[in-house]
């Protein structure tokens, strides 16, 4: 398979050395030998667009993915890029800056989403809890977007069915709030399955997962093994999403993990 390895830090870091020299021109946008007609993302939170902890709108147009896309325009003309957008104004539960206290650290604020309309509380693993908010579905419900990021996405789940199925959301059972907002009622497709189908018709595709699959491990300070991923069953998982992306010689972009331990926590 023929994929293109990214680095955000290298792609900043020559934008930074661009912007300090005097008297460049601009260079010409061009996709080379590339196809950017039709781009899926896959991926989870920073995928989505998560910001501050949770979803806005605002955020989701500052995905990366759209951002990418915008790009993209540029040198595929009438390419479009479709996301889930939330509607103006409304949010998926997010930390709002509040003030800095006396040793300049930032107090914050759980802003309330105006997108969830009911929440439940989930047993995982070393008897931690987790609060899942279910979500008002999108507009475009059924309809697959190509920014196919899902909060909260753990890919040992990949191939879950029922992931998007109200039905699923009770404690212990593997349920994506996010996923389900996209679907119709009742819908029992798996993630898998959802990307196989968006991706049937596209020509280029960015992959970022992985980062959801550790937060519940880094949210539990690290003490509950049970929720540290398995790795052999992780790289497997990694490999059956991009056997479906890379399919035909597909082009895309892989951006791998981070150091976690220099990751803030969205």
């Amino acid at each position: 398979m023929s994929i293109f390895r990214f680095s955000f830090v290298a792609a900043a870091a020559a934008l930074a050395l661009q912007s300090c020299a005097p008297g460049q021109d601009a260079p010409a946008p061009s996709s080379a030998a590339l196809d950017l007609s039709r781009y899926v993302a896959v991926g989870d939170s920073y995928t989505a667009g998560v910001s501050n902890g949770g979803l806005t709108r605002n955020s989701q147009l500052y995905s990366y993915p759209n951002l990418l896309a915008q790009s993209f325009a540029q040198v595929a003309p009438g390419a479009s890029f479709t996301q889930p957008l939330l509607e103006q104004g409304a949010s998926t539960n997010y930390l709002s800056l509040v003030s800095y206290n006396g040793r300049d650290l930032p107090v914050v604020r759980r802003v309330a989403g105006s997108a969830v309309r009911s929440n439940y509380v989930n047993t995982i693993g070393c008897g931690l809890t987790d609060t899942v908010r279910l979500l008002a579905r999108s507009a475009q419900a059924g309809t697959l977007p190509q920014n196919l990021g899902l909060p909260g996405l753990r890919l040992s789940q990949l191939e879950s069915p029922d992931l998007g199925n109200e039905a699923n959301a009770v404690s212990g059972r593997p349920f994506n709030p996010y996923f389900e907002r996209l679907l119709p009622p009742a819908d029992s497709r798996s993630y898998l399955q959802a990307v196989t189908t968006a991706s049937a018709q596209a020509t280029f595709f960015t992959y970022f997962a992985g980062v959801d699959e550790f937060l519940p491990y880094i949210r539990s300070g690290g003490t509950c093994a049970a929720l540290l991923p398995n790795a052999t069953a992780l790289g497997t998982n990694v490999r059956k999403v991009l056997s479906v992306l890379a399919a035909n010689g597909r082009r895309g972009i892989i951006v791998q993990v981070p150091n976690l331990n220099l990751l803030p926590i969205l």
